[in-house]
């Protein structure tokens, strides 16, 4: 755990999470297995799992970002977002173009696979 981090007693640092300088990790926030750089917000509820995030990020209440993902600098994660690593093999099969994936709900998200 870095210099000057704010961590909600609510909270649950779990097994092998290093934390940066400056993080905030608010109530009931859930984290294992996972590396956050310095300057990052945590909101309440979200879970990290087995994920890297940079530096300078922010993470929404409820947001879940799962193992093996990775959060580059200065990004925002949204409330009840769910970040999941990438599928190499489907990558792969579809020669690194830009695909869009519609949710039941008819809202498009576009990924690239690199």
């Amino acid at each position: 755990i870095g210099n000057y981090c704010a961590i909600d007693p609510s909270a649950q640092i779990g097994s092998y999470t290093v934390l940066g300088n400056n993080v905030i990790v608010k109530e009931y926030c859930e984290t294992e297995y996972c590396v956050v750089d310095a300057n990052t917000y945590l909101g309440p509820r979200s879970q990290v799992w087995g994920a890297v995030i940079g530096k300078n990020c922010e993470v929404r209440a409820h947001a879940a970002i799962s193992e093996g993902a990775v959060v580059g600098d200065e990004c925002s994660i949204g409330a009840q977002s769910v970040i999941a690593p990438p599928l190499p093999g489907f990558c792969s099969s579809i020669s690194k173009s830009i695909f869009t994936l519609t949710s039941p709900l008819g809202i498009g998200f576009v990924d690239v696979c690199r």
